[in-house]
């Protein structure tokens, strides 16, 4: 039943948000209707309208059924006996039998009994499958919560289930109010992701969910088999230590180059190509992420538009400065999640990451680097950007005259989102 939910409800995302079934005109039309049957009501005139089945059955017996007729006309003549009644005692026999007929003068006329119902507001086949689909859900839950021996909690919980169900302008029951909660829950934009979690955890099976990865696989293993472990008690992040990392760096690569992906070895099988196949279901997974077809990866893959995915997917596959800079800025990600679980509504998350932790490449020739406008200078300032908090240390070096010998300096610099540069 959640799963028929969930798939009415994405089914018709797009075109309730565009176009919602309840509007002003609906609510105008349906105010008027109501006030057209108040109208008819009150002032008597709605005789044509019946209130329920009984009432318009009593309406046709009453017209249907035509004045008695006595059985034997000539027996009240002869029978002697009746000369003695008076006037008063044959009233009273006429009534009499007329409540009670034995033979009737016409056949029965019976009209057509229409209960009376109110006509529809609204035609709303999606609230209608969602309704059906919630109504089921609910007796489902109710009917597992009737145990034989059912405590408070249980019960007060079916109480619930059962008002839920049989409140009449709730959900249930109320047509504009259910086809009106269907539309603001189209319209808000978070429920597009939220639905197609739910939609992908209800419909996946067991065997299409399973890391197929085997690094992914022993990283969640590793992590999964640490909860078991006996920790202490983790302090509060306001209270945690702060901490400086610093990585050595000289002229290692930094991202694989798009030269180095194609350069082939003996064999003629070049590092890209060797790659794709050592990791064959994580290039799956990034063609499927850069919607780049099977047919088409040996031409597009090399485009502008992936060239950089590319170079960054390879790089964290080999011994990169790029692998470490990205495993080690996960920290800021860690801290920034435990300060936003420990104090939800604290503004200062951002804070708590730049104070808790920092990282610092030693690079001591990016001054070189950078003069000689050296592609890793390029790679260096492309790490700055992706991560703002990130800081590289190096050594540089100016010629002062008319002193011969160059004036060296230790530069700390950062990324600088204004000019796009990096900033000392």
């Amino acid at each position: 039943h959640l799963t028929n939910i969930v798939n009415a409800l994405h089914a018709c995302l797009a075109k309730r948000k565009s176009s919602p079934v309840v509007t002003t005109e609906v609510l105008q039309q349906r105010a008027a209707n109501q006030q057209s049957l108040k109208t008819e009501y009150s002032s008597g005139s709605g005789n044509r309208i019946k209130k329920s089945s009984s009432t318009g059955l009593l309406t046709a017996l009453l017209d249907g059924y035509a004045a008695p007729t006595p059985a034997n006309p000539s027996s009240e003549s002869s029978n002697p006996g009746n000369s003695q009644l008076n006037n008063n005692n044959i009233q009273s026999l006429t009534n009499a039998t007329a409540e009670l007929p034995t033979t009737r003068s016409k056949k029965f006329i019976f009209t057509q009994l229409m209960p009376f119902t109110p006509s529809a507001v609204l035609t709303d086949s999606v609230r209608d499958n969602v309704r059906e689909e919630v109504r089921n859900l609910l007796s489902v839950l109710r009917n597992a919560l009737k145990v034989r021996n059912i405590n408070a909690e249980a019960a007060d919980l079916v109480d619930r289930l059962i008002f839920m169900m049989s409140v009449e302008t709730g959900f249930m029951w109320s047509d504009v109010y259910a086809s009106t909660q269907i539309d603001e829950l189209c319209i808000d934009s978070r429920v597009p992701a939220v639905l197609s979690k739910l939609r992908g955890l209800l419909t996946l099976r067991v065997t299409q969910v399973e890391l197929r990865s085997p690094e992914a696989r022993r990283r969640l293993n590793f992590f999964l088999n640490s909860l078991f472990m006996q920790m202490p008690t983790v302090p509060a992040m306001r209270f945690s230590k702060e901490y400086t990392c610093i990585t050595p760096y000289y002229s290692e690569d930094i991202l694989l180059a798009k030269s180095t992906l194609q350069e082939c070895n003996n064999e003629g099988v070049s590092t890209a190509l060797y790659l794709q196949t050592l990791y064959k279901d994580d290039w799956n997974n990034f063609l499927e992420r850069r919607k780049i077809s099977k047919a088409q990866e040996h031409h597009e893959v090399w485009s502008p538009q992936h060239l950089q995915e590319l170079r960054m997917w390879a790089s964290r596959r080999a011994q990169t400065l790029f692998r470490t800079v990205e495993g080690m800025m996960q920290t800021e990600a860690a801290i920034r999640l435990l300060a936003e679980l420990e104090q939800p509504d604290c503004p200062d998350i951002d804070l708590f990451a730049v104070l808790k932790f920092n990282y610092v490449v030693a690079c001591q020739i990016y001054g070189p680097l950078k003069k000689k406008l050296d592609p890793k200078a390029e790679d260096i300032e492309f790490l700055l950007a992706r991560h703002p908090n990130l800081r590289v240390a190096y050594v540089d070096t100016e010629m002062q005259h008319p002193n011969p010998d160059p004036s060296y300096f230790s530069v700390l610099i950062k990324h600088n989102p204004a000019g796009n540069k990096a900033n000392p």
